[in-house]
């Protein structure tokens, strides 16, 4: 019976990573196991088959792509030349404009406190007059007349 160890091992055979020590353990399971060469087969046919596709790079297609790329970067259109300067500037509009208003928020601030101690002397004023008033009197007729006197 072939187990996923097994099948792990002749992948990385193939692939030249298995461990010398392994190999050992490895040919003399394909020795007892005909599933294990069946598949060791298998996976052998597979590595010539790929052997046999794989080109050479050719070195011509290595130049035409960095020459592309070279005329790709001496290409660049204006508006990418300009899209950073407009960003920065943009930028730069926006921090003036937030300090600006910044300041202003500042001097309103300023602004209010100084009304609201204005109301609270003025409320004092008040209170102190409505106080200083002498008392009163009320009297009532049975005509329904009310006679307020002040008592001076």
């Amino acid at each position: 019976m072939l187990s996923d160890e097994l099948k792990l091992q002749v992948d990385q055979y193939f692939d030249g990573e298995l461990i010398k020590s392994n190999e050992e353990f490895l040919f003399s399971e394909l020795a007892k196991d005909e599933k294990c060469r069946e598949y060791f087969k298998q996976a052998n046919r597979m590595k010539n088959i790929l052997q046999e596709t794989v080109e050479e790079f050719p070195i011509d297609l290595e130049r035409k792509i960095f020459s592309s790329i070279q005329n790709y970067k001496e290409k660049s259109s204006w508006y990418q030349q300009l899209f950073p300067v407009l960003s920065y500037s943009f930028a730069v509009v926006l921090l003036i404009i937030g300090l600006f208003m910044f300041l202003e928020m500042r001097e309103y601030r300023n602004e209010i406190k100084l009304t609201s101690q204005q109301m609270i002397e003025q409320q004092k004023t008040i209170n102190l007059l409505i106080n200083s008033l002498p008392s009163v009197e009320v009297e009532s007729e049975i005509q329904n007349a009310v006679i307020i006197k002040a008592n001076l």
